[in-house]
């Protein structure tokens, strides 16, 4: 017989055990959000795209002034010009109002940088990609 001290049963896990079952959780939920982004994140940027893309468009229709406007800005951030009207982080849009027969002709063009969707809004119809929404 050995003449050292026996010790007691343990009735928890050890540390290593429990960071071992943390990092395996972690792999496993990095791997399902790449899944995630690869199978819904596309369509998530489109929508944020398309919702930009219909707010300027609405904005740019109520500017009360006979204001002609040409620019094209990138989020994230405000639409210089345009009140309450602001662009996402990684959407870019093209705005336009100009007269055109005694009437205002509004143009909007976005996409996000993470998307596959061009958006249009053009006198109060958004498209996408030439097809009526």
């Amino acid at each position: 017989m050995c003449g050292g001290p026996r010790l007691a049963p343990s009735n928890g896990f050890t540390f290593v055990e429990i960071v071992v079952v943390v990092a395996t959780i972690l792999v496993l939920a990095g791997l399902a959000f790449t899944f995630w982004m690869g199978a819904y994140g596309s369509k998530v940027l489109n929508t944020v795209a398309m919702t930009d893309v219909a707010n300027a468009g609405k904005a740019l229709e109520a500017v009360p002034d006979s204001t002609q406007y040409e620019l094209t800005v990138t989020g994230p951030g405000a639409i210089p010009g345009i009140p309450g009207a602001s662009v996402s982080k990684g959407t870019t849009l093209f705005l336009r109002r100009s007269l055109q027969g005694g009437d205002y002709d509004v143009y909007v063009r976005g996409t996000h940088v993470g998307g596959s969707t061009t958006y249009y809004f053009q006198n109060g119809t958004l498209y996408a990609d030439s097809e009526i929404l």
